[in-house]
């Protein structure tokens, strides 16, 4: 899924978190560190003023189980339907999620980046399907 800049991509990954949430799923984000974590925590708060997905840091309070976590390291465990993935690897827990969403922001280097897990995830056997979203 093609996104113009990594602002856009994470703007894409609220939009289609939302709907996951409308439809009863859950969905793990990872990202690269702590400090995206606590960013996309706060996009996932002010990307939209109509609604509100919730949602928390996966490596912050347990007692809270909201269906959208963000972490940097493998999920708590749990339901694990959909993991939206905004790094630039596969991360090695990426086998216990049903779905692997990526937005591929339009540059270069993620555009290769991408290539190659799409031919890591062909090889291990998933299911793929690609939406231009410039259309």
């Amino acid at each position: 899924m093609p996104a113009n800049t990594v602002t856009e991509q994470w703007k894409t990954a609220c939009r289609l978190l939302a709907k996951a949430f409308e439809h009863n799923q859950d969905a793990y984000v990872h990202v690269n560190d702590a400090e995206a974590a606590h960013q996309f925590n706060d996009l996932l708060w002010t990307f939209r003023d109509i609604s509100f997905v919730p949602h928390q840091l996966a490596f912050e309070s347990a007692e809270i189980d909201a269906p959208i976590k963000i972490g940097y390291q493998a999920p708590p465990s749990g339901k694990n339907n959909i993991l939206v993935n905004l790094t630039d690897t596969i991360p090695d827990f990426s086998d216990l999620f049903d779905r692997i969403i990526e937005i591929i922001p339009q540059e270069k280097t993620a555009e290769i980046n991408a290539r190659k897990r799409y031919k890591i995830y062909q090889q291990n056997g998933r299911d793929i399907n690609t939406h231009d979203l410039r259309k």
